[in-house]
């Protein structure tokens, strides 16, 4: 299956886009959604992108502008855009902030011509899940554990399909796997990692994100989504279903993941107590290790590292077998290329 390259949340100068990495400054104006999908398209040579400003600086009339470029520069089989936008209200300290710095930040797409308008000052987070649900779309937790810490509880599964595996804040990329891995420059917050919500019983789709305030898409974590074809129905599809990979920015494609001959993001049986694996793993950069991740409901982090290759090259395939202390569970494959950067699989659940 074609794996296909994006990053769904980047601003613009009609939200806080507007910061020069240069000089260090927001004072840039040139940022705008047109600007925003072409570097995405031409530059950085992503299969798909969002515009995903934040809610609260979003007009009708901005609102109109992102929907008008997204479908300007949307062509199905080339390159997808998306209007989209970032949940997380700012209100000068008011409830409606604490709640979303409660909450958690979201980023939200639909796959229409006509995605809906947000009107943030007058709705609720509920409000919120309603919008993405109704006009069939999806959502994802952002950067869940730094800044707005994602609340596991106040989430939708009906919408909210993903989360963030790594982000970017201008030239930093920061993990949200779990508390205190090793190689990052600040630690994720405990309670509000990946693998905590893993724990908690949730089914997510692995998502990395630039979260870009300079107009550069692309230019820090990245998420494969895997579909036959190149549209917007069939990433949204695909994101629903969890047939994702997150990366921390290099094209590290995961053609084959799969338990017991379910692929990625899926759900499947053990009828004993072991589970064949398959991995087809093709790098940027040579593959110094690959992991597989256990997970099961009230577990603790972080999950520990059930198997291990070291095969020090780019392309990797693999097989073998698991052994399952316990079902339910959950297993997922971790690589780290030479470069240093890493992938990661979206779970499939052994019941």
């Amino acid at each position: 299956m074609p794996i296909y390259w994006g990053d769904l949340h980047g601003h613009t100068v009609l939200s806080d886009g507007n910061y020069d990495l240069a000089t260090g400054k927001r004072d840039r104006d040139d940022n705008t959604p047109a600007h925003h999908l072409h570097f995405a398209r031409e530059l950085a040579g992503l299969d798909f992108a969002a515009v995903a400003d934040h809610d609260y600086a979003l007009t009708e009339e901005k609102w109109a502008e992102i929907v008008r470029d997204a479908n300007h520069f949307n062509a199905p089989g080339c390159f997808t855009a998306f209007a989209g936008i970032e949940w997380g209200h700012q209100s000068g300290g008011g409830q409606e902030e604490r709640i979303a710095l409660a909450c958690g930040h979201k980023v939200a797409i639909w796959p229409g011509d006509d995605p809906p308008y947000f009107d943030w000052p007058n709705s609720t987070l509920e409000d919120f899940f309603r919008l993405v649900r109704e006009h069939e779309g999806v959502s994802y937790m952002a950067h869940p554990c730094y800044y707005s810490l994602s609340d596991f509880e106040r989430s939708d599964p009906q919408a909210d399909v993903g989360i963030a595996m790594a982000f970017a804040e201008d030239a930093t990329t920061y993990g949200c796997e779990y508390s205190g891995c090793p190689g990052w420059h600040h630690d994720a917050t405990s309670g509000y990692t990946v693998q905590e919500a893993l724990a908690r019983g949730m089914k997510l789709a692995f998502v990395g994100e630039s979260d870009t305030h300079h107009g550069m898409p692309g230019s820090g974590p990245l998420v494969g989504v895997h579909c036959e074809e190149l549209s917007r129905q069939a990433i949204v599809q695909a994101l629903r279903h969890r047939q994702t990979s997150a990366t921390t920015g290099a094209r590290i494609r995961f053609h084959e993941f799969s338990v017991n001959g379910t692929p990625l993001g899926g759900e499947t049986r053990a009828d004993r107590d072991r589970v064949s694996v398959c991995l087809r793993i093709e790098g940027s950069a040579p593959i110094v290790g690959v992991e597989l991740l256990l997970g099961h409901p009230g577990a603790t982090t972080p999950f520990p590292v059930v198997w291990t290759e070291r095969p020090d090259r780019k392309s990797v395939q693999l097989e073998t077998e698991i052994r399952l202390p316990q079902t339910p569970c959950l297993l997922y494959p971790r690589v780290l290329q030479a470069d240093r950067h890493f992938g990661w699989a979206s779970p499939v659940w052994i019941h």
